[in-house]
């Protein structure tokens, strides 16, 4: 999912009007078309975005690959959804 539509969509959370603007429905039309072509079973996300597509994706029906995750976040998912991760990496002695 485009990281930019998904923090345009995230920034109007704060709203009433998140259900009813351009990014969060353009999101959620991405994503569901993704579940009702059945060609896919994942979907990638820039990890900011998560509470963004948490409630759109909320039946869960496909696995959510995600980066730009914090090593600290990464120990606070207890969600069996994620597959790939990939963790924020700025220190060069992490690599």
């Amino acid at each position: 999912m485009p990281t930019e539509l998904g923090l345009k969509c995230l920034k109007l959370t704060k709203t009433k009007e998140a259900n009813i603007t351009n990014p969060c429905l353009n999101l959620k039309k991405r994503i569901d078309w993704a579940k009702s072509t059945k060609l896919f079973s994942d979907i990638s996300f820039d990890f900011r975005a998560e509470p963004v597509i948490k409630n759109i994706d909320s039946d869960k029906e496909l696995r959510w690959n995600t980066w730009h995750i914090s090593d600290k976040e990464v120990l606070k998912l207890s969600d069996d959804n994620y597959g790939l991760l990939i963790p924020i990496n700025d220190d060069p002695n992490k690599n």
